[in-house]
């Protein structure tokens, strides 16, 4: 055996104990209330109440779980619900009381099955680009090691990953035919998670000849999903928020002077024009780079959530195929990004990403007895932030990352040589690994923070 193949098998073979350990030791409080929600929903159409659903919830008349409304779309519920359904069935049969970290267990099998599910589009949309299977491979692989897309994935546990299997999955479909069911499918990604509506809306456009009956069709098929979803729950929402708050997020204007300019969606506005007015090159690889610049654009401009960006890295894993510059500028970028995105999320959500996402409900964990006066990652950055502007560093990293996608990922003169270029990109699943390796013993070391600076 050589030391290539050895390496390989090594770096597989650690690759999924941190997986499974991630997965196991790792658990977000808003998986924990999407989970019970779920039940509760499995409940209320057991009793008859599924309109009331959202009421239920907030009425909170039983011992589960949870500090927020259900805020959001019902689809997302449905999920859960249906994934849940076998455990409730058990629980039934075989008369025994089911406990809520099985549940949430269970729950979080869901979002895990989904990243590795979205790894396989990355990597059939990047063969549709590149017309090489081992090229979709090693894209694929650097987004399942993406140290930012697996904190979303298997330590949060956040059902975004549903939402980009769907948003990746109209983007095949779209190559392959613009059919009711690329459409359909295009609704329930925008029923999941309205972020998606700006990579669905600028790729629906550039495949659209025209602004025809057929483009409104389209269009009123693609809003049905959300509109039947909304419409069921008219009047019944409680104080569901999570679409109004987004919204009030994307219309947030740019202030100068006394002029206030909603500058994302003048961007996305412009997206738009340009994606229905390219004639000679709808092909996919415009298609990918306008979703890049949506999305990127998006991240740019409004305040963010750290699940949200496994979104972005998709898109980027795939653009990779589009330009060779930014396949082989990428190992630089990611390590940027990832400690731009870390930092950032430590300082903008103190106390909140570290040791309270370890898992109690097993016997390891809970016998760490984390000190009380224990100093966190993040109060370390807030009083480092009083001399050195580290949240303002953590945001100029993120941004010029994003900016230098946007700038190479464009068409145009190539400014290193293709030499270079191919050398560093045939490594790219080699940085990759080494990074999210580097990345999970630093946020392992931030966790156990604590232990380090008791005081």
């Amino acid at each position: 055996m050589n030391l290539k193949k050895l390496f390989k098998i090594i770096a597989i073979a650690c690759t999924a104990v941190v997986f499974v350990m991630c997965f196991l030791f790792f658990i977000h409080d808003d998986l924990m209330e999407t989970a019970n929600h779920s039940y509760m929903l499995l409940t209320d159409i057991e009793a008859g109440r599924f309109f009331d659903f959202y009421l239920d919830v907030e009425a909170h008349n039983n011992d589960l779980y949870y500090i927020n409304s259900a805020n959001y779309n019902i689809l997302v519920y449905l999920f859960f619900a249906l994934w849940q359904l076998p455990l409730q069935v058990l629980s039934f049969v075989f008369r025994f009381t089911l406990r809520e970290q099985i549940l949430w267990m269970w729950s979080k099998v869901l979002p895990c099955v989904f990243y590795l599910l979205c790894a396989l589009e990355v990597k059939n949309i990047s063969v549709i680009v590149s017309n090489d299977l081992n090229e979709g491979r090693k894209n694929a692989i650097v987004f399942l090691v993406s140290p930012v897309a697996f904190f979303s994935a298997f330590i949060m546990g956040q059902y975004v990953t549903i939402c980009l299997f769907f948003m990746l999955l109209f983007i095949r479909l779209m190559e392959e035919d613009i059919g009711a069911k690329a459409i359909i499918v295009g609704g329930i990604a925008i029923c999941l998670n309205l972020m998606t509506f700006f990579v669905i809306i600028p790729y629906l456009l550039l495949k659209t000849e025209a602004i025809n009956k057929s483009f409104i069709a389209n269009l009123l098929l693609l809003f049905t999903p959300f509109l039947v979803t909304k419409l069921l729950f008219l009047g019944k929402e409680g104080h569901s928020k999570f679409a109004s708050e987004m919204i009030r997020r994307i219309m947030t204007p740019l202030v100068v002077g006394n002029v206030e300019i909603p500058v994302f969606p003048c961007i996305l506005t412009v997206l738009c024009c340009v994606s229905l007015l390219m004639t000679d090159e709808r092909n996919i690889h415009y298609g990918i780079r306008i979703s890049l610049l949506s999305l990127a654009a998006l991240f740019l401009l409004i305040e963010w959530h750290p699940q949200w960006i496994i979104l972005l890295i998709a898109i980027i894993s795939i653009n990779m195929e589009c330009n060779e510059r930014v396949k082989a500028l990428w190992p630089v970028l990611s390590v940027m990004l990832s400690i731009g995105f870390y930092l950032y999320s430590f300082c903008r959500f103190p106390g909140q990403l570290e040791n309270n996402l370890l898992n109690d409900s097993f016997s390891f964990v809970s016998l760490i007895d984390f000190p009380e006066q224990g100093m966190l990652f993040s109060e370390m950055l807030t009083i480092i932030d009083s001399d050195i502007p580290v949240r303002m560093i953590a945001k100029a990293l993120f941004s010029a990352v994003l900016v230098s996608l946007i700038f190479f990922s464009w068409p145009g003169k190539q400014i290193i040589s293709s030499t270079k270029t191919q050398n560093i990109a045939n490594y790219r699943v080699c940085y990759a690994v080494i990074t999210f390796f580097a990345a999970i013993i630093s946020y392992t070391v931030c966790i156990f923070m604590p232990f380090i600076f008791a005081r």
